[in-house]
């Protein structure tokens, strides 16, 4: 999740393991305190404006800024990057730290592969109003998608739900909710619970936030491409195995050696920019034939 240079974006806190997190340290004390409040703070890291990249979208060809408002009437900010001769559209789901800006390295490469990307910020990260919580999550992705929806050039059935670690189980429940092209889970758990146990076992019994991307495959029709680092320490790729597995056809699963959470862009680099053109050009256009 995270590309080095200017545009990098935050390193990962070891909280559940998933964390992405910027100029914040890499470990933090355990806090003391009541298990709901202590669950949130394990789970989102937002970075709230002005800290951040901001100023990437008032150069000549960056990111545009967007504004939208979530079905329950919170405020939210939103990036579009659009390449010269868009491809394809990817609505990106980020992971549960920073905030958009985090990922500019990252919608540059896209869009210098053809790829319109989308990117928004939840409640409570970045210029986003509110606070984070699984069902607003799920909302604003929601809106996302009908504001991009609403720009011109854009099919709103040639839509792809990208999912960045966290974001990948809002970009599967995205899929259930609105009509995707295909949905890319990129470095995602299988639930809240599952990375949990491996990492608190007591505590993930009294967790209220699910996220259960691997419970969603199950109903998703769209084809699914998984992207996992084959050296994650902190999401190990067998999460991405089971996902695989768990998915309808079409399906694909993408493995990238020597890759950890944090450096799968970098490790990855054009091969991997590569395979997600491939995916939204050629592999999920191909006609389906179910049972």
């Amino acid at each position: 999740m995270r590309a080095r240079g200017p545009a990098s974006q935050p390193s990962l806190d070891p909280g559940l393991g998933f964390a992405p997190a910027g100029p914040t340290p890499r470990s933090r004390p355990f806090p003391r305190m009541p298990a709901v409040w202590f669950e949130e703070k394990l789970i989102y890291y937002p970075v709230r404006h002005p800290e951040g990249l901001y100023a990437a979208s008032s150069r000549p060809g960056g990111p545009r800024d967007v504004d939208l408002v979530a079905e329950d009437g919170v405020r939210l900010h939103a990036w579009l990057r659009e390449p010269a001769a868009p491809v394809a559209t990817f609505l990106f789901c980020h992971g549960n730290a920073g905030n958009l800006t985090h990922r500019l390295d990252i919608l540059e490469r896209l869009a210098a592969a053809g790829i319109r990307t989308f990117i928004f910020d939840y409640r409570g990260y970045g210029r986003s109003e509110g606070k984070p919580g699984e069902e607003g999550l799920y909302r604003d992705a929601r809106a996302a998608y009908d504001r991009l929806a609403a720009e011109p050039g854009v099919e709103p059935g040639r839509i792809f739900a990208y999912g960045e670690s966290l974001g990948g189980a809002v970009a599967a429940q995205l899929t259930l909710d609105r009509p995707c092209a295909g949905v890319i889970l990129q470095s995602t758990f299988r639930s809240l619970r599952a990375i949990g146990r491996e990492t608190f076992p007591v505590l993930h019994l009294l967790a209220r936030h699910r996220f259960e991307t691997e419970a969603k495959l199950a109903r998703i029709a769209a084809p699914v491409l998984v992207v996992h680092g084959e050296a994650d320490t902190l999401i190990g790729p067998h999460h991405a195995r089971r996902l695989h597995e768990a998915a309808r056809e079409p399906k694909w699963l993408h493995l990238v050696p020597r890759a950890d959470h944090n450096d799968l862009w970098e490790v990855g680099g054009r091969d991997l920019v590569l395979r997600l053109r491939r995916f939204a050009t050629e592999d999920a256009a191909r006609p389906v034939a179910r049972a």
